[in-house]
């Protein structure tokens, strides 16, 4: 007697599923937005999958434009002739501000692993890989 076989299975469709960059989130302002569209374009779709990583880049993206912000402030104070003694104490706490405001993008740009030491090229790399030639191939 033979044993009954089991119904034939059929393959299941797989169906890759293409990770989509984030869009920046609508509470930013224009240029936090343009922050954002500049810094997950330049890495992999998958790169800031996940609401932490999408907070700490909104951290980055308003870091970035209160640098900018400073720093414009410091290059009018550095255009004045004649500075006062008022004067002499905002620019100074001015560069204090600005050296704080730095060193937090750095941080948050090695937590998100933005910077080329922290996101070493290798098979995991993040960035947008661009063809070179090998260098025996260059003429």
């Amino acid at each position: 007697m033979t044993e009954p076989q089991p119904p034939e299975r059929k393959p299941i469709a797989v169906v890759p599923i293409q990770p989509q960059r984030p869009d920046s989130p609508s509470h930013l302002s224009a240029e936090e937005a343009e922050i954002w569209r500049g810094t997950v374009n330049a890495m992999r779709p998958d790169w800031f999958i996940g609401k932490p990583a999408q907070a700490l880049l909104q951290a980055f993206c308003l870091q970035v434009v209160l640098a900018d912000d400073i720093a414009a402030q410091l290059r009018g104070l550095r255009r004045k002739r004649r500075r006062s003694a008022r004067d002499e104490a905002r620019y100074d706490a001015l560069v204090a501000a600005h050296v704080d405001a730095c060193k937090t993008l750095l941080r948050l740009a090695s937590i998100l692993r933005l910077t080329p030491l922290s996101n070493r090229q290798s098979i995991r790399d993040a960035r947008v890989a661009t063809p070179r030639p090998w260098p025996w191939e260059r003429a």
